[in-house]
């Protein structure tokens, strides 16, 4: 990204989503002028929807929105999925994870977070102090205390959908969705089960699923012959988007024993 505004990638349009909220905000056109945000999409959009933090530049960050508790979305799947056994979740985290940054809910709790200006929507009638306290004090959970922990976690995700709504980004009529989004999501997921390419000379210059394309490469240093390589590559890991790119293949290629 380098220099250039933040990029999210599937807001390609007005992002609509259908049965996240049961009870949909009024929202003013005045609010929803409130907040924008500028965006190019990218080559490859699916790649964005895993995006965090350290992997983007950002020309004119922001700072914790204003009200935002310190919760993040593993504290989110600990509250979910961990309160009555630790070791399940640590066992199970890596697909709980998964499952979550793929869904829709994780994704506009991404959104949400890189946006990173619009006030949470807490409920009033909560006291998340004592809802917090209550919970650190509890020992044997039962199956009441772990609802009350599934609450915390039911009110932080509220806390950053509701906004979005307020805002325009997710409109409350839930029936209408934007037509490239359910196609990138499925690209990512397939994507995410793929595995990394950590050490290129081992996973790329001497992987023999790969010995054929490089050995056309090492012939004839073309265009089509490193698009052949890129391809397969692709096809075969996920890889990161710093690695997404047929020049940076081509650079593998020329440079890695």
């Amino acid at each position: 990204m380098n220099g250039k505004i933040m990029v999210i990638g599937a807001l390609a349009c007005t992002i609509c989503f259908a049965g996240i909220l049961t009870a949909p905000l009024p929202q003013t056109q005045a609010e929803a002028a409130t907040y924008q945000i500028t965006y190019k999409l990218p080559p490859n959009p699916e790649k964005y929807l895993f995006l965090n933090k350290q992997m983007v530049s950002i020309t004119n960050p922001q700072l914790l929105s204003a009200g935002v508790r310190p919760y993040s979305s593993g504290d989110f799947l600990s509250d979910m999925h961990g309160s009555g056994d630790p070791q399940s979740l640590n066992k199970m985290y890596y697909s709980y994870n998964l499952k979550f940054q793929t869904s829709k809910k994780g994704f506009l709790w991404n959104v949400y977070d890189f946006i990173g200006t619009l006030p949470p929507a807490y409920p009033a009638d909560v006291n998340l102090d004592e809802l917090d306290n209550r919970i650190r004090s509890l020992e044997r959970l039962t199956s009441e205390d772990e609802q009350v922990v599934q609450s915390r976690a039911q009110i932080h995700m509220d806390a950053r959908l509701k906004p979005l709504i307020q805002a325009g980004y997710v409109m409350p009529d839930f029936q209408y969705f934007v037509p490239q989004f359910p196609k990138m999501l499925e690209l990512a997921r397939k994507d995410a089960m793929k595995p990394r390419a950590w050490d290129w000379s081992r996973d790329l210059i001497h992987n023999p699923i790969f010995s054929k394309q490089v050995a056309a490469y090492r012939k004839s240093k073309t265009t089509k012959n490193v698009n052949a390589v890129y391809q397969a590559v692709r096809q075969h890991y996920n890889l990161n988007i710093h690695q997404d790119s047929p020049a940076i293949i081509k650079s593998v290629l020329d440079n890695v024993k």
